[in-house]
């Protein structure tokens, strides 16, 4: 058994009008190909990790700098990547000026 990482939502707006478990949800196995349901999740982003920066729920640098990390490493295509720094930083950590001077 392996582990992946899935860029998924919560509330994806499209059940109605129960949103499917985590587990109902079919899924694509990058290891094996198979597509399947029965996933289950065993870490999860905290949901104001791609919102940031955002004053009512504000990640601390430490949170922020773990989940960039994991998004790095297996999302290295993300689009998001390129807005760290510039639109997407934490509230609760660095200023945004001070962001442009580390990346």
């Amino acid at each position: 058994m392996a582990t992946h990482w899935v860029i998924d939502h919560d509330f994806r707006l499209e059940s109605e009008p129960d949103e499917p478990t985590y587990e109902e949800r079919t899924y694509c196995c990058p290891h094996c190909r198979k597509e399947s349901t029965g996933f289950q999740v065993e870490e999860k982003s905290p949901a104001a990790f791609f919102l940031q920066p955002h004053s009512m729920y504000s990640m601390g640098q430490k949170e922020f700098d773990h989940w960039v990390a994991v998004l790095r490493q297996h999302f290295p295509d993300s689009p998001m990547l390129a807005e760290l720094g510039k639109s997407w930083y934490p509230a609760g950590g660095l200023t945004k000026r001070a962001w442009r001077f580390l990346t």
